[in-house]
């Protein structure tokens, strides 16, 4: 189970990034449910925007 939340996590990151090969593409879209990369796209995208939050709080507070 481990294993498969890891290809979904990479699978997530390579769709940010927009680095994600055909092969890889293609066998998300062959999984039987869309829900663990719906989760872990919401989850990714959370954590950019509270990372990105801090740096500007730090960067504005140092100033």
């Amino acid at each position: 189970m481990l294993l498969d939340w890891w290809r979904i996590v990479r699978s997530v990151l390579s769709a940010f990034l927009g680095v994600q090969n055909e092969h890889s593409r293609q066998r998300d879209f062959a999984s039987d449910s869309p829900w663990p990369f719906i989760i872990a796209g919401v989850v990714l995208a959370l954590i950019l925007v509270i990372a990105l939050v801090l740096i500007v709080h730090v960067v504005l507070a140092s100033g």
